[in-house]
């Protein structure tokens, strides 16, 4: 799995391994992710958070997450491939849809440094 999404208190946690494969790369000033399917973790937790992610008006929101012209799985942030994200500043690109992809449901862990 090269992609985590947790949360904690009022934040989302992105954990991404920085080894770089075909499926992962920086994009537009953050990480781009494809083939969720195999590398996204998103714990239930975050994914109630992501579900409440309203679309912006923008090409390019704080995330991201769609099908690709070949049928796979994406999901983008803006920011290193570490990084912890305010719930409340969160927009969404406008073609923003966290419903369409498929991920890896994972623990949502305990991180007090949170």
């Amino acid at each position: 799995m090269l992609v985590k999404i947790t949360a904690h208190k009022d934040s989302l946690v992105f954990d991404g391994d920085p080894n770089i494969t075909e499926d992962w790369i920086p994009y537009q000033r953050g990480c781009l992710l494809y083939n969720t399917d195999k590398h996204l973790g998103i714990s239930k937790k975050a994914f109630e958070v992501l579900k409440k992610v309203k679309r912006g008006k923008e090409e390019f929101g704080e995330i991201h997450a769609f099908i690709s012209i070949d049928g796979r799985g994406c999901f983008a942030w803006k920011g290193p491939y570490k990084v912890i994200k305010r719930i409340d500043q969160l927009v969404g690109s406008d073609h923003y849809d966290i419903d369409a992809i498929r991920y890896i449901e994972i623990p949502n862990g305990d991180d007090p440094g949170c």
